[in-house]
């Protein structure tokens, strides 16, 4: 009987939807596949608006490759479908079309004529979960490098767009974290000649295998620090559970924090969920709902004062002597609390 109430209780809808204590579960981190090739997926992503730059540099296109970690960057007035469609067709006419596009869920991203710019150059575009900014770790890991060189320029006073191009020139040629080798050397296949390579360059180590390794040690490294950081343990969350998610705007006072239940209709890979929206989000942004149940008053109760005790039936065999058959009849335990 307790169960029964402690499960109707968890159930209550009101109760659910008022109560403070309820938390998103931490998914794990998942590391992203590296890709075999360069040039061959690529992470788009805007970073803005800038309150204190010039009006054509109030917002700032990023692209980064994530076999070279080679990156683009191209500044506007504002971010619209038709810029960011200018912005990858220069970029385009000097590298090629990639296989594949990682973006967020943007309107310029989600246009009708963003797609169809895409699907003219057979492009595959892949989208990351609602208000999860973490997916696109690739790009957004660029852009706190990025910050850094924008707050130098402002700090120095210099023009943003040639502080940038300096900047982009000394990232393409300097060996990356994750890599170990420059941008500049996995894309172009040789070494940029700058003020520190004066040298004839080496020749070049074009190992993927290697490169992977490289890479599959440093996201193993971070996965474990974030996951111990955040105790995320595995999601749980089954095909059609009802869960809540978390508003990502921001919500008034004595307004719900969660949305209202829905379920889930699949499980997506990197802990992302498919709900009955028609909408991906992550698990880091749901929490499970319970399911009211039945109330225990329409359950019937055990009647504890009228239950028969066994017959004890008495027979005379042959010998005049009697057996007793049948089970003992005992007092019930909750008498021995009496005395008689």
């Amino acid at each position: 009987m307790d169960d029964q109430e402690t499960q109707h209780v968890k159930g209550c809808q009101l109760c659910q939807s008022s109560d403070k204590t309820p938390v998103p579960a931490a998914a794990p981190l998942v590391p992203v596949s590296f890709p075999s090739s360069p040039w061959d997926k690529m992470a788009i992503d805007v970073v803005g608006p800038f309150e204190t730059a010039a009006l054509d540099c109030k917002y700032a296109i990023t692209l980064v490759d994530y076999h070279s970690k080679w990156s683009e960057v191209g500044f506007a007035a504002s971010v619209t479908a038709q810029t960011v469609i200018y912005f990858l067709s220069s970029v385009f006419s000097r590298f090629g079309n990639p296989g594949t596009v990682v973006s967020d869920n943007g309107s310029q991203f989600t246009s009708a004529e963003f797609a169809t710019f895409l699907l003219s150059r057979d492009i595959k575009h892949i989208r990351t979960s609602v208000y999860h900014p973490a997916a696109n770790g690739a790009v957004e890991r660029f852009h706190r490098v990025l910050k850094s060189c924008i707050q130098s320029a402002i700090l120095e006073s210099k023009p943003w767009r040639q502080t940038v191009t300096d900047f982009l020139k000394a990232y393409r040629s300097t060996p990356h974290s994750a890599t170990e080798v420059a941008p500049c050397e996995l894309l172009l296949g040789r070494k940029m000649r700058t003020r520190l390579h004066v040298l004839l360059p080496d020749p070049r180590e074009n190992a993927v295998t290697r490169l992977a390794d490289s890479v599959a040690a440093k996201q193993h490294k971070m996965k474990l620090y974030t996951d111990k950081r955040r105790g995320a343990p595995v999601p749980v969350f089954q095909e059609g559970e009802c869960v809540r998610v978390l508003k990502p705007t921001h919500v008034p006072k004595a307004h719900q924090r969660f949305s209202e239940p829905l379920r889930v209709l699949k499980q997506l890979a990197q802990g992302n969920y498919l709900l009955e929206d028609g909408r991906k989000w992550h698990a880091s942004r749901l929490t499970r709902f319970n399911i009211p149940v039945k109330n225990v008053s329409e359950t019937p109760a055990l009647d504890l004062l009228h239950v028969e005790s066994p017959v004890v039936v008495q027979s005379n065999t042959s010998d005049g002597t009697s057996v007793t058959t049948g089970r003992v009849r005992r007092p019930p335990c909750w008498l021995e609390d009496y005395v008689t």
